[in-house]
């Protein structure tokens, strides 16, 4: 009999968690709105938009409007709170999620490791390209000394 409590709590708090949520969301904006035209002052009591029951003799919105709206947002987000504690969803997604990490970390471990071997070949590769270059550039520094001493000659014989 605990089991079918348990399940009927479950199947209650799953059907309507997001219409608590939405409940949630309503007493969020009923209560900025209320915070919102209280912080206009005197202006409120001005404007026709703001129906006149809002409005008290100082023409500012009525602090009681003020209470109620928080004393609404306060009440939506205790049953909010109540919905999270009872919903079995999040308690199975713990148990699910180290499982999950656990394969995670192992698929990450393994792909690090192929990045690694990737990378040390990229860095080989690299190696024997700049190995080259450095031959190549002795080359050309050796053939540019030799066109320089040619040249050198060159101008030593045109002057003689």
């Amino acid at each position: 009999m605990v089991n079918r409590n348990n399940n009927s709590i479950d199947n209650f708090v799953q059907k309507h968690q997001n219409k608590v949520m939405g409940l949630v969301y309503f007493g969020a904006s009923f209560l900025i709105i209320i915070v919102g035209l209280r912080g206009l002052g005197t202006l409120a009591g001005q404007l026709s938009v703001i129906p006149s029951f809002l409005v008290d003799a100082s023409g500012k919105i009525d602090p009681n409007w003020v209470i109620l709206a928080l004393l609404v947002e306060f009440i939506m987000l205790t049953l909010l709170a109540v919905f999270t504690f009872l919903n079995k969803e999040i308690e199975n997604g713990k148990s699910n999620f180290s499982t999950t990490q656990a394969s995670q970390i192992h698929d990450l471990r393994n792909e690090l490791s192929k990045l690694k071997d990737v990378s040390r070949e990229e860095l080989d590769i690299i190696k024997t390209y700049l190995k080259e270059f450095e031959e190549m550039q002795e080359k050309i520094n050796h053939i540019q000394t030799k066109n320089m001493m040619a040249i050198k000659n060159m101008k030593e014989m045109l002057n003689k």
